[in-house]
């Protein structure tokens, strides 16, 4: 993608809030995800940046810009112009619609933290919408290592959520955790552990994505932390996942 959706993912992530809140994450569409005690949840919709972040988002130039990403990326031809911004306005909205959070825990001397940004999906999408998703996340599967098999059970059940799960194991990032709360929840967890190197520093990272999905709402968290941080939240989140309601 281009600088603006780092520019974009970046000042919301940066958004730690001022205000914190109870021990519950409560995810754009509603799910909770108890975290305990031991968890502070800090909003970034109550942060100095969010207003900023809104300004940005609502700029018409932002919408040209992804429509030419897609464009760049093969999901839309060059003749599909119209197409392609109508399914950036789409992007952006949940974009939008996203917040984003941190989360912070004090064990003996120690805060661990880490950056929590969730994004709410409509489902259904359009059926034509989602041909298009399917045909161009199978193709990134494809070129990124994903068995035949998962491709096979893709093309028989080609929703979002199986993008989604599908996009995640192209990621290197295959699914540790999935299944149904006793709250209603459908969930699918999955993290890694990366080390890029950043201007020729290496930056340890720990990566998390949840999928929740209640009725007709799907909602992408993406949970970003130093290793320690990471290994430190990993139980938590799983007993949230699981507990969701």
């Amino acid at each position: 993608m281009k600088k603006w959706m780092g520019a974009v993912l970046a000042a919301a992530l940066l958004a730690g809030g001022l205000t914190a809140q109870a021990d519950d994450l409560t995810l754009p569409a509603g799910e909770v995800l108890p975290l305990g005690s031991r968890v502070a949840v800090w909003r970034g919709e109550d942060s100095y940046f969010a207003p900023k972040l809104a300004e940005l988002l609502s700029d018409p130039a932002l919408v040209r810009s992804v429509a030419a990403d897609y464009i760049d990326m093969g999901v839309y031809s060059r003749d599909e112009k119209d197409a392609a911004e109508r399914m950036a306005e789409t992007a952006l909205d949940i974009i939008r619609q996203s917040r984003a959070y941190q989360l912070r825990s004090v064990s003996g001397n120690t805060m661990y933290t880490a950056y929590v940004l969730a994004l709410p999906m409509e489902l259904p999408l359009s059926e034509a919408d989602q041909l298009r998703w399917n045909n161009w996340i199978r193709a990134y599967g494809e070129a990124n290592g994903v068995s035949a098999e998962k491709l096979d059970h893709f093309k028989a059940h080609g929703e979002l959520s199986e993008s989604m799960k599908l996009g995640l194991e192209a990621a290197k990032m295959t699914v540790k955790k999935e299944g149904t709360s006793p709250g209603g929840v459908t969930y699918q967890l999955a993290r890694t552990q990366l080390t890029p190197e950043i201007l020729g520093y290496a930056a340890p990272i720990w990566l998390c994505a949840l999928n929740t999905q209640k009725g007709d709402h799907l909602t992408v968290t993406v949970v970003l932390a130093d290793q320690a941080s990471g290994r430190y939240f990993a139980p938590i989140l799983e007993k949230a996942a699981e507990a969701a309601k």
